[in-house]
């Protein structure tokens, strides 16, 4: 799956404020709801927290990919959060997070979220390419940074 294809622009936030990782959970909820991507925030967000509470998924530098299948998705998307504040994430370098690539896939859809996950760690591990996401500071050269893999 091509990344491109499930980013858009408006599921871009460069100045969350969120300080707690649920917090930022609701915040990128928010912006797929206000984006025709999910039905319901708050029952996407406890898919997430669901999720999350298997396995953290904060894979370290700063970033994490919350993600759930959920029945509130409509279509399987990619929001992008860059925190105001590093936040306390519970990373697997014990290390706080500042970006957050949230994925959200319907309950019926296919395996498709293990290949965006393969694909953004893969691309993570580029030390240029993290710093150029965490040296975003609009929109559009996050989503050109994010649309050329």
């Amino acid at each position: 799956m091509d990344i491109s294809s499930i980013l858009d622009k408006k599921n871009i936030i460069l100045a969350m404020q969120s300080k707690e990782k649920s917090d930022a959970f609701f915040e990128l909820a928010q912006c797929f709801k206000e984006n025709n991507i999910i039905t319901d925030v708050k029952g996407y967000v406890e898919d997430v927290l669901k999720r999350e509470a298997e396995f953290s998924t904060g894979i370290g530098y700063g970033i994490a990919i919350p993600h759930a299948k959920s029945k509130y998705v409509k279509t399987t998307a990619i929001a992008v959060g860059k925190l105001a504040h590093n936040i306390v994430y519970d990373s697997i370098d014990n290390e706080p997070v500042r970006i957050l690539f949230m994925i959200a896939v319907p309950e019926n859809g296919n395996d498709a979220h293990l290949k965006i996950l393969n694909k953004l760690a893969r691309k993570f591990m580029d030390e240029n390419f993290r710093k150029n996401i965490l040296a975003a500071e609009n929109e559009d050269f996050m989503f050109e940074a994010l649309r050329i893999f």
